[in-house]
């Protein structure tokens, strides 16, 4: 029973691990989607801030 209970817990332990690597995954990529678009924004403002001295 103990080596079956052990198995468990370490099956368990390997389902939170990867859990928690998957959620550690989607925040990195959520993060870089919102950095893409506050660059893509900065790079309108500058290109229309470029426009209006007429460069």
């Amino acid at each position: 029973m103990y080596l079956h209970s052990e198995a468990l817990a370490r099956e368990l332990v390997a389902a939170r691990l990867a859990e928690a690597e998957r959620e550690r995954r989607r925040r990195l990529l959520a993060s870089a989607a919102r950095l893409g678009r506050k660059a893509e924004q900065a790079a309108y403002d500058a290109r229309l801030a470029l426009a209006r001295v007429g460069a």
